[in-house]
């Protein structure tokens, strides 16, 4: 019943569920598409660094590795190319799955996520160039804060109703 009416209430509406009206994407997800969106800018930013450093880089892994063979600037290139459009599309791919409920991509962009705080831990500590080194930390912040906005409580209300609208 109502406070002080004396009529009964009304049931709750399909659109007053806790993480907005049904269908609609809560903020959480939002932000969290906004990461990945900076993560495939830093990646293509970083697959730029790299092949404008690459002198720099082959030399300084040279340096610790006297074993690596020749490099040849086609390869860098095709290897930055190939890792912003797989890394890239498939993080497109997964934000897409994310913006429509489904619950086994956050899974996976945690996965990924794990994976990718991992390689920015290891380029952290093994003293890259103090851009890249800049990159790592920058990466590093904005998954961890890709990870915060894929948990919120309004991001795991909207995967559950999405899962009972399904």
């Amino acid at each position: 019943m109502s406070e002080g009416s004396g009529f009964p209430s009304a049931p709750q509406s399909p659109d007053s569920h806790p993480a907005g009206p049904r269908g609609a994407v809560p903020p959480s997800i939002d932000k969290a598409v906004q990461a990945i969106w900076g993560l495939i800018g830093l990646a293509v930013l970083n697959a730029l660094i790299t092949f404008v450093m690459r002198e720099e880089l082959i030399a300084q892994r040279r340096a610790n590795n006297p074993s690596i063979g020749e490099v040849s600037d086609a390869s860098i290139l095709v290897s930055a190319v190939l890792s912003v459009v797989l890394f890239g599309g498939l993080y497109l791919l997964l934000a897409s799955f994310l913006r429509q409920g489904a619950r086994w991509a956050r899974i996976v962009l945690t996965v990924l996520a794990g994976l990718a705080l991992g390689s920015a831990a290891i380029s952290i500590f093994t003293g890259s160039t103090p851009l890249l080194l800049v990159m790592a930390l920058t990466t590093a912040a904005l998954t961890a804060a890709l990870l915060w906005f894929l948990w919120q409580q309004d991001s795991s209300a909207y995967m559950r109703a999405q899962r009972r609208r399904g």
